[in-house]
Parts: structure tokens; C-alpha cells; sequence
């Protein structure tokens, strides 16, 4: 047998491989029990792998499992690659920072706007900044009112968190203060408790202009800083309308857009007091469905995940 046979077989068997992996993916999230629905999705995913085969490249750092756009992508049968040398059908500009850099590095940048002007698009291009600091200016001027505060003139308490990402190092102090720290940010304390004696936070997923469902989530007052599994006491999934009005969608929208996240989830606090909301932090790669969502509500949550990617992208 020639090389170039050995060659095709090798990836045909890979191919199949791919397949029949996304197949069982597909049956678990949809819970697919009878021969039908089983036909139905290795269907798809023959499809997804063999006809539509769609690749995408993540730069300059690959997805992990625990990401939400992973399992999306995994749902639709999409391939990923962190190799910049590979064909792709678009690009998405992500970045692992665990040490809570919000700065996207520049030296991925010549990289990505080269592949940009060969056509290819890249989404989260001219996401460079997603730092507290950064959220708050564009909230304001997004929404028309603040949540940062000056702690040198403000009266009450506030939040003072670190200007970095996912550090959940916030505490609630009293205003005004003495002097100004370097590197952290101070924010209204959003009064979001729930009469139950929890806080309520709203995680809106966005994809390019659209959002599919809001993340409720609740935990205890004491870790109203600490977003976290082991502080979540519950988390479900709500209908954009039973959360968010139109305007207030719209501006989250727009604020996604002026920072440049066309894919990403924000976190959003409603004031009990002036009923107002506040974007307080901004993920473009987030992790989730976030714990403890039920099972059954995760796997919702990932085929929705994965159809509002698709409506918005999968035309590239």
C-alpha cells in the first residue's frame, strides 16, 4: 500500500473516531434514549464531522474543558486547534490568564491582525482590556451612571476589589478612607439581596449582539465577593425577559461591543434600592454552566449554548 493510501485511511479512521466521540457527546446532552433519536444524532454528527467540518483556531492559547465555549463547540461537532499554521474558518483571541491578567498579551496581536486582513475573522479581536477599571468606565458610559466611587468623598461603604480578573479578593469597607490603594478599584455595594438571605447575581452569556438565557445565581451574603462552586448555593436558568428589560439587554449589548467581547458572559447585579443593574465584571472565557446547576439544566444550558453560537457564527 502507497503512503498516500496509508495517509487516507489513517485519517479517515480519525475522522470516524472524531464522529463517533461527538455522537455520544450529542446523545448524553440531549439524553437521547430511543433508536430514533440515537439515528438522528449520529446523523448529525456524521454531518457535523464529515460534510460541514468546521475548525476552529484558538490564539494564542487553547480552550480547557471546564469552558463553556468547549463544550458548545464540542456539541456542534466544531474541531479546535491552537495551531496558528492550520486552516481555519475563524479565529477566536483567547487568552488563559489564572494569575488574573485582564490584558490581552500583545505579542498574539501582529499574529491575528495578519490573518484578519487574509479575510479569516477573528472574534474577540479588539477585546484588549477587561479589567475592573476598564468595565467601570464603559458601564458609565454605556448605562449613564456610575458604579465606581471616589472613597475619598463618599459617605457609607463600598466594594474594594483588585483591578485584576477571577481573584474574588473584595472586601466591604467604610468611606470615605484615608488614603487610595494602588491596583484596586471601588464600586458601589450593590444592595442584591434576596429576602431568603441570599445575594443574587445574573450571568448573561452574549454572542455577538444576542443572549439565549440569564444565569441566575445565589449564594451567602458573607461571600457576596466570593464567586465561586464551593460558595454557589444554587444556580438556575432563567428567560432573558423574567430577569433583564429590553433597554437594559440592549445596553449590555453595547457595552459587550465598546469593549469588544463579541463572545464572552457578564456579570450583572440589580440594585433592591434604585432597581437599577450594574455590570461589575466581564469573562471572555468563561467556565460553566456553574455549579451546583442541576444536571439536567446543564446539559439545557450546553445545547443552548450551542445553537445561540451557532446562529451567530456559523456562517463563517
Amino acid at each position: 500500500m502507497s503512503k498516500s493510501n496509508i495517509n487516507f485511511f489513517s485519517r479517515l479512521s480519525r475522522g470516524f473516531s472524531y464522529c463517533w466521540s461527538i455522537y455520544r457527546y450529542r446523545v448524553e446532552i440531549t439524553g437521547s434514549n430511543s433508536p430514533i433519536e440515537k439515528l438522528s444524532q449520529l446523523v448529525q454528527s456524521f454531518w457535523r464531522t464529515f460534510i460541514l467540518r468546521k475548525q476552529v483556531l484558538f490564539f494564542p492559547d487553547g480552550h480547557r474543558p471546564f469552558h463553556a465555549l468547549c463544550k458548545a463547540l464540542r456539541f456542534l461537532g466544531y474541531r479546535s486547534t491552537t495551531d496558528p499554521g492550520k486552516n481555519c474558518n475563524f479565529a477566536i483571541r483567547w487568552w488563559l490568564a489564572f494569575d488574573g491578567n485582564p490584558f490581552a498579551p500583545e505579542d498574539s496581536f501582529d499574529f491575528l491582525r495578519k490573518l484578519k486582513q487574509k479575510g479569516v475573522t477573528v472574534l474577540n479581536y479588539n477585546c484588549n482590556d477587561i479589567s475592573k477599571e476598564y468595565v467601570n468606565e464603559v458601564f458609565e458610559k454605556v448605562f449613564g451612571y456610575p458604579i465606581a466611587v471616589d472613597p475619598l468623598a463618599h459617605h457609607g461603604k463600598c466594594v474594594m476589589k483588585l483591578n485584576w480578573n477571577a481573584l474574588h479578593k473584595g472586601h466591604v469597607i467604610d468611606c470615605p478612607v484615608q488614603e487610595v490603594k494602588n491596583d484596586v478599584v471601588y464600586q458601589k455595594l450593590v444592595n442584591n439581596e434576596t429576602d431568603d438571605g441570599l445575594v443574587e447575581d445574573f450571568r448573561v452569556p452574549v454572542f455577538n449582539g444576542s443572549t439565549p438565557f440569564v444565569y441566575r445565581k445565589y449564594r451567602g451574603v458573607k461571600d457576596r465577593l466570593v464567586d465561586r462552586d464551593h460558595t454557589n448555593t444554587k444556580a438556575v436558568i432563567a428567560e432573558v425577559e423574567d430577569v433583564l428589560t429590553g433597554d437594559e439587554l440592549e445596553k449590555i449589548h453595547r457595552f459587550c461591543a465598546e469593549i469588544g467581547m463579541d463572545c464572552g458572559e457578564v456579570d450583572v447585579l440589580r440594585d433592591k434600592n434604585d432597581r437599577r443593574i450594574y455590570i461589575v465584571d466581564a469573562n471572555n472565557t468563561p467556565s460553566g454552566p456553574p455549579s451546583p446547576i442541576t444536571p439536567k439544566e446543564a446539559r439545557i444550558a450546553v445545547m443552548r449554548l450551542a445553537q445561540a453560537f451557532e446562529n451567530a457564527f456559523g456562517h463563517l
